[in-house]
């Protein structure tokens, strides 16, 4: 939460994965990336928000629900209507 003492993140770059991980992946190994990862107190939607922003292309409009053409009509308006359901 932020503004609480206790919130923090620690973001280690992509590159501290270690050797013959999966590409992206920098969430291994607790102890090896504590290490490195500089600490910053408050949340970590910011820095994964500006991530997303450096690597997004853009808002752009979601694609049209089902495939009418394939015969896959949408079946209802999101959220649909199984969260009604009890």
């Amino acid at each position: 939460m932020p503004g609480e003492p206790a919130a923090a993140v620690r973001n280690a770059p992509e590159s501290a994965a270690p050797p013959g991980s999966p590409a992206g992946l920098a969430a291994v190994d607790r102890e090896f990336l504590a290490a490195p990862a500089p600490r910053h107190d408050g949340s970590w939607r910011p820095a994964w928000e500006a991530w997303l922003a450096q690597h997004s292309s853009g808002r752009q409009a979601p694609p049209a629900m089902g495939a009418p053409g394939r015969g896959y009509p949408p079946l209802d308006d999101a959220p649909g209507t199984y969260v009604l359901q009890r």
